[in-house]
């Protein structure tokens, strides 16, 4: 219902209050497009966490986003896989997580 509220604008200014908020409720989510929403706003809570140096917090908007796509196939939403995958490994790296972004590299060289 916030997000249903939110102007985007609003939605802009509050992002990382909601998707917080709807993070701890996603379990809950069982419609695979709001599924997907979800997982879009992360990464855009993800890419603005990373434009301000908080490398840890986008690092975990990511890994969030990535955990509502986990049973979808990759090629049903491919760029929204690799766009979370990459940027979620790049804030491993940021962050000093090279075990992670081992990880997280060799499952993107498995689906791209």
């Amino acid at each position: 219902q916030m997000l249903r509220a939110c102007k985007d604008k609003d939605l802009d200014n509050n992002l990382f209050v909601i998707i917080d908020q709807v993070n701890r409720g996603k379990m809950y989510i069982s419609e695979v497009s709001q599924r997907i929403e979800i997982a879009k706003l992360n990464c855009r809570a993800g890419e603005k966490a990373k434009a301000s140096g908080v490398f840890l917090s986008a690092a975990l908007y990511f890994e969030q986003g990535i955990s509502l796509l986990d049973e979808r196939p990759w090629n049903d939403y491919y760029q929204l896989w690799l766009r979370l995958y990459t940027s979620y490994m790049e804030m491993e790296y940021c962050i000093g997580n090279f075990e992670k972004l081992a990880e997280v590299l060799n499952c993107i060289i498995t689906h791209a």
